[in-house]
């Protein structure tokens, strides 16, 4: 998948800007999720508020508990196929399309069609 897509990026604790970025290209062992939604805890007003709280360096995209659907799997991944409703662990949720890292496939979930992407940004592995 190619194009362009908005995110937001954490540039520096206070600044926060939403930009237009190429849409994340996987590799064999990741998948691409188009991002439905994205919750905003304490953690992430730590981060956009707090120095030295974040372990990432900038500029990152923050959203750390997103939900959304798969859009792109990578040839290793037998998890998930195209079409599947996702929640996610990890950075990049602030954006229409996420990857999800090899290290992070753990601990994504499939989300049932019963549970709205909003509900499923609550979920945590």
């Amino acid at each position: 998948m190619t194009g362009m897509m908005n995110e937001v990026k954490l540039y520096e604790i206070g600044d926060l800007r939403k930009l237009q970025s190429p849409i994340p290209t996987i590799e064999e062992d990741e998948i691409l999720v188009k991002v439905r939604a994205c919750g905003i805890c304490p953690t992430e007003i730590r981060k956009f508020t707090v120095q030295n709280y974040n372990p990432l360096p900038f500029p990152f995209t923050p959203g750390h508990e997103w939900a959304g659907d798969v859009v792109k799997v990578g040839s290793k991944v037998k998890k998930f196929k195209v079409g599947d409703r996702v929640v996610a662990e990890g950075e990049g949720g602030y954006a229409e399309y996420a990857k999800i890292t090899a290290h992070n496939i753990q601990f994504a979930q499939h989300l049932p069609d019963d549970v709205s992407y909003e509900e499923g940004t609550f979920v945590e592995p």
